[in-house]
C-alpha cells in the first residue's frame, strides 16, 4: 500500500498528518509511534520548508513515512538532530527536540533532495 495526501500550508499541518496516519494505519500495535513521527516530520516540514506539503505512506514489510516540502528560496537546510544545548535554548526549552523523536521512535530516518522538493522519511518495524 502507498498513498500520498496533501496538507495544509498552515499550523494545522501536523494534525493532518495525525488524523491521515490513524485513518490509514489504524490498529497496528505501533500506531502510536507512527503517528508521533508523522506529526514531528509534518511539524519540522511547515517551520524549515515552504509548501506545498505531502505526506506518504508505504507500507512493505515496514512503515515508511515521508514528508515532502519545497526547498526554500534561501537553499536547502540539511535536516539534522539538534544538540540538546540547542534544543534547551530554543523558546522556552520546547523546539529543537523532533528529529530526536523520529530517531528514537523509527528504526531508520533520513532526506533526500528531488529537484526544488525535500523529503525527510522514517521507517518503523
Amino acid at each position: 500500500m502507498r498513498i500520498t495526501r496533501d496538507l495544509p500550508s498552515d499550523a494545522t499541518a501536523a494534525r493532518r498528518a495525525r488524523r491521515i496516519i490513524e485513518d490509514s494505519l489504524a490498529g497496528r500495535e505501533d500506531l502510536d509511534d507512527l503517528v508521533i513521527i508523522g506529526s514531528e516530520l509534518a511539524a519540522n516540514a511547515s517551520v524549515h520548508g515552504d509548501p506545498p506539503y505531502a505526506l506518504t505512506i508505504e507500507v512493505t514489510t515496514a512503515v515508511r513515512l515521508e514528508l515532502s516540502n519545497r526547498i526554500r528560496p534561501a537553499g536547502p537546510e540539511v535536516p539534522r538532530i539538534a544538540s540538546p544545548a540547542k534544543a534547551e535554548s530554543e523558546v522556552g526549552g520546547l523546539g529543537g527536540r523532533g528529529l530526536q523523536i523520529v530517531a528514537r521512535l523509527s528504526r531508520d530516518w533520513g532526506w533526500d533532495r528531488q529537484d526544488d522538493s525535500l523529503v525527510v522519511w522514517a521507517e518503523v518495524g
